[in-house]
């Protein structure tokens, strides 16, 4: 009986360390399995941000580079206007020169014409003027050089010479820019 109950007794405690044991492997694998699908969906968020960072970095990108575009059209469209603005005629108006009638009309038409002749020679005179101006100040400021004494000439010509050249080729590209690059780019 003692048998019976020992081993009823070792039966119980060898079933209960089994049961036990079997208990804390599949806990520990559950802890395991769950740790891996922490770690598989920290991976998938770490994914997904980088992936919605890329999609920010690129649209971003795109605004610029339509912005850019945007601004690349309106200058464009600026400079096109600014053409049919350079091209645009008041006393070959279609429609208004056959509504003037009598003197008034012919008043009209002679302003109109004077209009479009002095817009015509705005660019040409400008630059004639500016070349012009530039000639004299260069001959004047020869002029007075010429009545100081040298060492005051040198000494005037290393601190002012550079600036006045650059200012001539400031003013020079900037009307020989304006008034033929302006021509060929209509072309």
């Amino acid at each position: 009986m003692l048998e019976i109950l020992k081993g009823i007794l070792s039966s119980a405690l060898a079933g209960g360390a089994t049961g036990l044991l079997g208990g804390l492997l599949s806990t520990w694998g559950e802890l395991s399995k769950m740790r891996e699908l922490h770690r598989h969906e920290e991976d998938q968020r770490k994914i997904d941000l980088l992936v919605a960072e890329k999609e920010a970095e690129g649209k971003i990108s795109l605004a610029r580079t339509e912005g850019e575009i945007k601004v690349q059209i309106e200058d464009v469209e600026l400079q096109k206007s600014s053409m049919e603005l350079d091209k645009a005629t008041y006393s070959s108006t279609p429609g208004v020169m056959d509504k003037l009638k009598g003197w008034w009309g012919q008043l009209a038409r002679f302003l109109l014409a004077a209009v479009d002749v002095t817009r015509g020679f705005i660019r040409p005179a400008l630059t004639l003027y500016f070349a012009g101006l530039l000639s004299y100040i260069a001959f004047q400021v020869l002029t007075l050089f010429q009545a100081i004494p040298q060492a005051e000439q040198t000494r005037i010509i290393t601190s002012l010479m550079p600036e006045v050249i650059n200012d001539i080729m400031y003013l020079s590209t900037t009307i020989l820019l304006w008034w033929f690059g302006v021509r060929q780019k209509a072309k």
